[in-house]
């Protein structure tokens, strides 16, 4: 960091200066917001040891560091030694909203989580959002415990939560006891958004509160779901406005359901990985008229007659759809959903969507549908994806285009000639061809294990 730069005589340059005092002429809120968005690992298991590291580099980095309470807002509790850490981000994190993380390691010696919910229950009104481990019953019924008495015996300090979280690695299921304690705690935090990776829900009488919910790795036996429990699930939120539905595996046996879920303030609806039955109960079941987002990423092939009827319900409200694979019937796919602002791939290779693309809009007789920004999200991009790209750009008329992927795709020369062959005919919004996938948007469970497709 405090590496001298040099002239090429090797002496020092009096028009250079030291990078340390380059870093030192940052505005403080600048470089406080360059920590705020150093990755830190995923949301429900990060590492504090980043923050600590990033005040310990000098005086100037600590002092911003310090000042910067959103910085040390995430308190967690996962062993005992993650106990005093927790202490100094509640310490450094001032008067800032928190996000409280409660995991249980069953280690010799490791301190109950009961310890945890007390010392950060003194800030119980300003918790944001809580995620608990409730891998192990025991522990969780006796923090939850804690949790709900403070509130329910001091109104005054009860949280109004952003998000709840209920996981566990493996899937599990709750008995009576737990399951009394999910309900009386949605019931007194009402939480904005709820989450359940790994845990099967409960079926609630009405969370009319919710607005956001996110079923997450539910693949295991004990953690699968048959349809009709799955509809009941739904129900219960009658309000909802964003559904995330991620790699949720049905239980065994033969279901065919031809109810309907209703959704009136549906905005977002989110399906990736799992079940290709269940995903097709959901695309036939679902009526959401206000639904603005549609995101796949599915079999697609498989599911290309559901989502077509799907979009068709739908064409008069959506106007973003997102999705991995488009085959020869990307043309039917686009023209069904005429008011479309945002088309995405999302996929791990863009090239092959790409391909379909050009060769569905060049057939005669077609009309080549119509949207303003397209973006591309994926793991890999291929010289052959570009020149279907710029294919692409010659047929639809953008306003902008959006480019991530996790590498490049030939040398940097022709990687920036590309680009402002790209930048001389639409806006180019995002050109970033080393991303890195946001490690708090990753599943919740080992993305290597079976139906865990990498998210993007």
């Amino acid at each position: 960091m405090m590496k001298i730069i040099t002239s090429p005589k090797g002496g020092k340059d009096d028009g250079l200066v030291e990078t340390g005092d380059l870093i030192k002429r940052l505005p403080p809120e600048i470089l406080s917001a360059i920590f705020l968005s150093v990755p830190s690992g995923a949301s429900w298991a990060p590492n504090p040891l980043v923050h600590v590291r990033l005040s310990s580099v000098c005086r100037y980095w600590r002092e911003i560091a310090l000042n910067t309470g959103a910085l040390w807002s995430t308190i967690t509790f996962f062993d005992t030694s993650s106990f005093q850490l927790a202490k100094l981000f509640l310490s450094r994190a001032k008067n800032c909203a928190l996000d409280v993380i409660l995991f249980h390691k069953p280690l010799a010696g490791s301190w109950p989580m009961s310890n945890a919910a007390e010392i950060v229950l003194p800030t119980l009104p300003r918790w944001r959002t809580l995620i608990m481990d409730v891998g192990d019953w025991t522990e969780a019924t006796r923090a939850i415990s804690l949790i709900l008495t403070c509130c329910e015996s001091k109104p005054s300090m009860a949280p109004r939560l952003h998000n709840l979280t209920f996981a566990t690695v493996g899937g599990t299921t709750m008995g009576d006891t737990m399951r009394d304690l999910v309900e009386r705690s949605i019931r007194v935090l009402r939480p904005d958004s709820l989450s359940f990776c790994g845990v099967l829900p409960t079926i609630p009488t009405s969370y009319e509160h919710v607005r956001h919910l996110s079923l997450q790795c539910l693949v295991n036996r004990p953690a699968s779901l048959s349809l009709g429990y799955f509809a009941l699930i739904l129900r219960a939120y009658t309000r909802l406005e964003t559904l995330r539905i991620c790699h949720v595996m049905k239980a065994r046996g033969i279901e065919r359901r031809t109810d309907s879920l209703s959704f009136p303030a549906l905005k977002e609806l989110s399906l990736f990985g799992g079940s290709l039955t269940m995903a097709k109960y959901i695309l036939a079941a679902v009526k959401a008229p206000s639904l603005r987002s549609l995101q796949i990423r599915l079999s697609v092939q498989t599911l290309q007659h559901s989502i077509e009827s799907f979009l068709c319900r739908h064409s008069s409200s959506i106007r973003e759809l997102k999705i991995n694979r488009l085959y020869s019937h990307a043309a039917r796919f686009l023209q069904a959903v005429p008011n479309l602002e945002v088309f995405a791939l999302i996929g791990s290779h863009a090239g092959p969507s790409l391909g379909h693309m050009v060769s569905a809009f060049t057939q005669p007789d077609v009309v080549v549908p119509r949207f303003p920004a397209f973006e591309i999200h994926a793991q890999v991009l291929s010289p052959e994806a570009v020149e279907s790209l710029k294919a692409i750009v010659g047929l639809i008329p953008l306003a902008s285009l959006s480019i991530r992927a996790q590498s490049g795709y030939a040398a940097e020369e022709q990687q920036d000639r590309d680009k402002d062959w790209f930048c001389a005919r639409v806006e180019v919004v995002s050109w970033n061809l080393g991303y890195e996938i946001d490690s708090c948007n990753q599943c919740y469970e080992s993305l290597a294990a079976p139906n865990h497709s990498p998210l993007i």
